[in-house]
């Protein structure tokens, strides 16, 4: 008999499950069904109105266009750890369409819901911030932050006014996370609670809207949206397949109820015969799609070759997952691998252990891939991500990952946090032009091992063009290089071309950091 995961959230088109007699097979999962009906119930949004009216009256507004949106406002780095599963519905019929003329979205969304990969990864921490300045229109806090539902629930929210008729909403945040005050005035990257699951929502994430002139509006310009984008440097939506989690235990899954409810986590098993089970999460799955497993014992030579089978998947699916059980015999101890194989293609090679020692897969997480600043060029009046970028497998015994992140202004530390994001934020005010700005973090696994740490550095508004934190002889040369052309990293003042103004830049910080 095979089981299948108790999805809470429900599924559409589930696949139809495949077993290989006395071996194993494709347990259970499927598409992941996000919110389908309004992420901010009706009465909500005339809590919300009420509290914008009030608001208003005391704070009276002068129209004129919003800024333009720094970066999303959402630790995390969209299509790795962060998935944007609905965006802005254009379409003002019944249709649904987004701002590429696709279909992620829902009828009448009015934001981007970005989601992260559980309630495991709630409870680690993903931190929200404001996405330009602004003045705190109003909060709640305190709501159940685990809803499986678009019930209608109440949720944890903040809302900011940006100035003119400019405001921003950001909903279902975590019980006790909000971190602002009405009246409060905040800098843009200033953090206002933490993503998790309050409201009317189905899912761990952020819905994130905006509003200007009394209407909501989608800040991303494609085909289906014209005009420019409010973003200052626009993320574009990412079409090929990936993973974005693979993870093993020894525990059957079908026993839990399934994502985004916490799983099991293991990579060391005793030898012998047992079954293993391992789970993903795939984006953007083609139709008719198949998957194979190969295990490869200690010495790299084959050990146990699924076969390929279907996922059944008449359509493409944008956001699933899945889980997979084998029993076979183990006899060999060391470090084993799994390749899994979507479409004849592998997309993950996965390490366990066959060990005696429950502690054989224990240790330091793996390394990032790169650590880096966005923006490589700082300017003082928007903020600073540090961005780490991680292997698909990041820890070998599948342990939690957490990220502990230090920020020093001039070698003074001026913030730290650890969470389970892959980028922190430093909010606008935290430096000024001329300012060395240096950003570090350390990996951590949830036994307190860690790797790091890892940092970058730059001057605050202009002059290290490498993105190095010196600015120097190579930075001259790049200015000099790129005169008169428009290339951004020697661009200092964002006018569209590199001239005196930018050569007056490197050379009045000639010398700084290094």
């Amino acid at each position: 008999m095979l089981w299948l995961g108790i999805l809470l959230w429900g599924l559409i088109q589930p696949p139809t499950i495949e077993f290989v007699p006395m071996y194993g097979g494709l347990g259970g999962g499927g598409p992941v069904e996000m919110n389908h009906s309004g992420c901010i119930a009706p009465a909500e949004r005339m809590e919300v109105q009420a509290a914008i009216r009030r608001f208003q009256a005391i704070n009276p507004t002068v129209m004129g266009a919003p800024s333009k949106y720094p970066m999303y406002p959402q630790s995390g780095n969209l299509w790795d750890d962060l998935f944007v599963n609905n965006f802005t519905d254009i379409d003002l019929t019944s249709g649904e369409r987004d701002y590429e003329c696709t279909n992620f979205v829902y009828n009448g969304h009015q934001g981007h819901d970005s989601d992260i990969r559980s309630f495991m990864e709630q409870e680690l921490g993903y931190p929200v911030q404001a996405v330009l300045d602004g003045q705190v229109v109003a909060t709640r806090d305190g709501e159940f932050d685990r809803q499986t539902s678009a019930s209608g629930a109440p949720a944890n929210y903040v809302v900011l006014w940006h100035g003119g008729d400019h405001l921003t909403y950001y909903w279902h945040l975590r019980r006790n996370s909000v971190a602002v005050s009405v009246g409060q005035m905040v800098r843009a990257g200033q953090h206002l609670g933490m993503t998790a699951s309050s409201g009317s929502s189905t899912y761990p994430h952020l819905h994130f809207e905006s509003w200007n002139d009394n209407n909501w509006f989608e800040p991303s310009a494609g085909a289906c949206r014209s005009g420019s984008s409010q973003w200052q440097r626009q993320t574009n939506i990412r079409r090929d397949m990936y993973l974005r989690e693979f993870a093993m235990t020894d525990q059957h899954i079908g026993n839990y109820p399934g994502l985004p409810w916490e799983l099991p986590r293991k990579g060391t098993f005793a030898p012998g015969q047992q079954p293993l089970y391992w789970y993903m999460i795939v984006h953007n799955l083609p139709a008719f799609s198949n998957w194979r497993f190969r295990f490869f014992r200690p010495d790299n030579t084959l050990h146990f070759d699924t076969g390929t089978y279907g996922f059944n998947n008449t359509s493409p699916y944008r956001w699933a997952w899945f889980w997979w059980f084998w029993s076979f015999s183990t006899p060999f101890t060391g470090q084993w691998r799994i390749d899994a194989v979507f479409n004849g293609n592998v997309v993950a090679s996965a390490p366990f252990f066959i060990s005696n020692d429950a502690t054989a897969g224990h240790g330091p997480p793996a390394e990032p891939t790169s650590v880096s600043l966005d923006p490589p060029i700082v300017r003082a009046d928007r903020p600073v991500a540090l961005r780490v970028r991680m292997p698909l497998i990041r820890h070998r015994n599948y342990h939690p990952v957490t990220y502990r992140y230090q920020w020093l202004v001039n070698d003074a530390v001026v913030r730290e946090a650890e969470h389970g994001a892959h980028s922190d934020v430093l909010p606008v005010g935290s430096f000024q032009p001329g300012d060395v700005v240096r950003g570090e973090v350390i990996v951590m696994e949830s036994l307190g091992n860690g790797r790091g740490p890892y940092g970058a550095q730059t001057i605050v508004d202009g002059g290290d063009a490498n993105g190095d934190g010196c600015v120097d002889d190579t930075d001259l040369a790049i200015v000099l290089s790129q005169f008169g052309l428009a290339h951004p990293p020697a661009d200092f003042n964002e006018d569209g071309v590199v001239d005196d103004t930018d050569l007056a830049i490197v050379l009045s910080a000639f010398g700084r950091g290094c």
